[in-house]
């Protein structure tokens, strides 16, 4: 109900304002960067996972989502010695087939604070361009 969305976002807001106590300049991060799931592109009727995203839509924050890389099979092996946690988490990772999968983007998102749209844009413009292969960057 609203009452409880509105009781969870301030609850949030007053956990994100309180980054500043961790920040060098007294200021609340501007930003996370996060999954957008936990596998590459969303394939129909295996898409069993939305915790990413449906987190932000309740808390109604915003946020870009932007490629990183993309699945090659010859690197993203299946990893024979993974341990699911849960039924959900095997569920996810019974999903995964580098053969589907490769070439896929893989993708990340900035999400910044309510109603800052222009602010998560230029954010995301400029921290995808670190990440660009064009950019000579291997990370942040």
């Amino acid at each position: 109900n609203n009452i409880a969305q509105r009781e969870y976002q301030k609850e949030y807001l007053e956990y994100w304002n309180s980054t500043a106590e961790a920040t060098g300049t007294g200021e609340p991060v501007d930003a996370v960067i996060m999954p957008v799931a936990p596998f590459a592109a969303a394939r129909p009727n295996s898409y069993v996972y939305y915790g990413y995203t449906s987190i932000i839509n309740v808390l109604d924050y915003t946020t870009c989502a932007f490629p990183v890389t993309t699945v090659q099979k010859s690197i993203d092996k299946v990893d024979s010695s993974f341990k699911p946690v849960s039924d959900l988490d095997k569920s996810v990772m019974s999903t995964y087939d580098p053969e589907i999968y490769d070439g896929a983007h893989v993708g990340l998102q900035l999400v910044g604070r309510r109603l800052q749209e222009e602010k998560v844009l230029a954010m995301t413009e400029y921290v995808s361009g670190l990440l660009s292969p064009q950019s000579g960057k291997t990370h942040l």
